[in-house]
């Protein structure tokens, strides 16, 4: 009875510890509200039904008004963009069901991804390449990431590249039938954008709007939030995703965003489902903690990527925390917030291409 109740205690004290308690059984922020029918534990399934119910109706009315594309368009990047994108994130990886999956691929043009292009990038090639330069074509290594004018750059080649690069890549690798959807894709969501720009009339104000405007907003935020979850890469351990990426613990994004902020491990377990995220990492707290992996508490990537561009390291390095020691506000697992900021400054710089 005795050693029972020691363990529980035991167990109740390590649950005390956990750096990541806001984050664990926290309510959901993911969708608008539920639909009927939808299984209650397909949260990516209600808020696909919630674009579709919401979102769509309000371009197809606004397309044959030719009225309200600016408001209806910031609609949707304020209340379902970074929903959305998360959701089709994990969805690829893990998909819900045939349904949730069809509808969430058919909504990629009106959030700015060609279709036939997202499990490419992400999956295809973003985690089999795993931010390695020059396979991973976005990946963050050649850059000075503390340099907001890289980022200018990385972003650029993006925008106006990646969609003829993707192809390119696929068909590299003998994915011959992902190349040429990629390419089609791609080479219509070009013809729509100048249709929006060139013409007048419904289609080209839908073209315009919910195509061109989308694909703009979006390649810049997907870029500074792939910039901001790869901006700190150790130069001597490039290749281990506990140095290549790290968590973003205890922000209401978390909720928002199907657990976004544990990056480390979701490179580490790609295939594991949004929701056990918060339990993985506290099971992999001591390799976290003995590793140096960076984790930081109640900031997101882009709110990391912008610290950095403004040289807020200080800030940056009270916010760390060792997820076994339950240690924040003193560099984390670093001796001091010193030693924290001269190792963030160091995993900034360029990492020579892989030979």
């Amino acid at each position: 009875m005795g050693a029972r109740t020691a363990s529980a205690a035991a167990s109740e004290n390590k649950k005390a510890m956990l750096v990541n308690k806001e984050d664990i059984g926290a309510a959901r922020n993911e969708y608008l509200f539920r639909v009927p029918g939808v299984g209650e534990s397909n949260i990516v399934g209600h808020l696909m039904w919630n674009i579709l119910l919401v979102h769509v109706p309000l371009v197809i009315v606004s397309t044959y008004l030719q009225r309200w594309g600016p408001l209806v368009a910031l609609f949707n990047a304020i209340m379902l963009y970074d929903r959305y994108i998360l959701g089709l994130h994990y969805n690829t990886h893990r998909s819900a069901n045939a349904l949730t999956s069809n509808i969430a691929s058919f909504l990629t043009p009106l959030y700015g991804i060609p279709w036939g292009c997202y499990r490419l990038h992400h999956v295809l090639m973003h985690h089999r390449e795993n931010n390695l330069f020059p396979r991973d074509l976005s990946s963050t290594e050649p850059y000075n990431r503390g340099s907001f004018l890289e980022w200018c750059r990385y972003f650029g080649r993006y925008i106006l590249a990646c969609w003829v690069e993707l192809p390119i890549y696929a068909a590299s690798r003998k994915l011959f039938r992902v190349a040429s959807l990629a390419f089609l894709g791609g080479t219509s969501t070009a013809a729509a954008m100048v249709y929006g720009l060139c013409y007048d009339g419904p289609l080209a104000y839908c073209m315009l709007w919910f195509v061109a405007v989308p694909y703009i907003y979006s390649s810049t935020l997907l870029m500074l939030g792939n910039w901001g979850q790869h901006i700190f890469i150790h130069p001597d351990h490039p290749r281990n995703n506990f140095h290549l990426t790290y968590c973003c613990i205890n922000t209401s994004t978390n909720q928002r965003r199907f657990n976004d902020g544990y990056h480390t491990l979701h490179h580490l377990f790609p295939g594991a489902h949004w929701t056990t995220l918060p339990t993985l990492f506290t099971e992999q707290s001591k390799r976290i903690s003995d590793e140096r992996s960076l984790v930081f508490n109640d900031i997101d990537f882009g709110g990391v990527a912008v610290a950095v561009f403004l040289g807020q390291f200080e800030q940056l390095a009270k916010r760390l925390v060792d997820p076994e020691l339950g240690r924040l506000g003193e560099g984390g697992p670093f001796e001091s917030v010193s030693a924290a900021v001269d190792h963030m400054k160091m995993c900034l710089q360029p990492i020579p291409a892989k030979q």
